[in-house]
Parts: C-alpha cells; sequence; structure tokens
C-alpha cells in the first residue's frame, strides 16, 4: 500500500491535479488545471459568460507520512462555489458547500483511486446529496451518508416543515 500511495501521489503531480476546478454542467466531465483563486479571476473579468454557474474546486493530497498512525492517508476535498451575476464566487454565507473524504489505508485498499469516483463524487456534492462539515469525514462515514442519500429527494432548505404550531393562521378579532 505504502508504494502504492507514493506511485498515486506522483501521478497525481505528473498530471498536475492536485488542485484543479469543473463546471459541473459540462459534459463530458473537463478538467480546467486552474485553481479556485485563478478561477475567480477569470470569472471576474468576463461575468456575463459565468454568471448563474456553479464552479467545482477539486484537491486531491497524498500523505504517504501518515501510513503507519491512524490518520487519513489520501484526501478528496470538493467544494461547489455558485457564481452570482456580478461575477462574484462564494458571496453570501450558503454560497458555497462541500464534500471532503479522508482515505485510512484498508479504505483506499478497498476502494483504489480512479477518476471515475471523484466525477461521481463531484456530481454528489454539486447535487447537494451528500454534504461533509468542514474538516471532513473517513470513508466509512461517506458511505454512511450516501446510503442515506440514496433514494431520498433533496428537500428545499428554506421550506418550513407544516406542524400544528405553524399549520393554522389565528386570527385576533
Amino acid at each position: 500500500m505504502d508504494e502504492y500511495l507514493k506511485t498515486l501521489k506522483e501521478v497525481i503531480d505528473k498530471k498536475k491535479i492536485k488542485r484543479f476546478c469543473v463546471f459541473p454542467d459540462v459534459s463530458p466531465f473537463k478538467i480546467i488545471k486552474k485553481n479556485s483563486t485563478e478561477m475567480r479571476k477569470i470569472i471576474k473579468a468576463n461575468p456575463e459568460k459565468y454568471k448563474g454557474r456553479f464552479l467545482i474546486s477539486i484537491g486531491l493530497d497524498c500523505y504517504p507520512n501518515n501510513f503507519n498512525n491512524n490518520k487519513g492517508i489520501f484526501d478528496i476535498h470538493i467544494t461547489v462555489y455558485r457564481i452570482h451575476d456580478d461575477g462574484l464566487v462564494d458571496k453570501y454565507l450558503g454560497d458555497s458547500w462541500l464534500l471532503y473524504i479522508k482515505y485510512l489505508p484498508e479504505d483506499l485498499e478497498k476502494h483504489p483511486f480512479k477518476m471515475k469516483n471523484v466525477e461521481i463524487m463531484m456530481k454528489l456534492a454539486y447535487k447537494r446529496k451528500v454534504e461533509t462539515p468542514s474538516n471532513g469525514v473517513f470513508y466509512k462515514r461517506f458511505e454512511e451518508l450516501l446510503e442515506k442519500a440514496k433514494g431520498k429527494k433533496i428537500k428545499n432548505k428554506r421550506s418550513v416543515k407544516k406542524t400544528k404550531k405553524n399549520s393554522k393562521k389565528s386570527v385576533k378579532k
């Protein structure tokens, strides 16, 4: 596994895909070899072209030194950003969300890295099927979140849940 991780790190560095961006509305999955800071400048320079779209920033990180301790040895960090009409990215609270998955050695052994899996994870994040806290989750927890998300429709977070208290409006006479 240690050799696999070193090879994976070399491949990621060689292909320059440690940090990259994608537009989720572009098919097929097309990597833009720029980080989110560079993409923000491009978007700001031409807001008409990008307004109303989403930008996804993806990071792939290998940690071969963590192999013998109980820390993650590989991370996939996916952040989804909303692009506003003025070209600003992540303008308001709630304009971005993320999927951050940490792999332990046994996780990476069972589920080797494949770019196709990153594409699937990116779509899950974009559609808000699975979200994680900013400090991420280990792969086992990601599998649990994925199981919960299967078959569920995405709820509008702004909708008000009807209860007895707010279902009837009381009017004073």
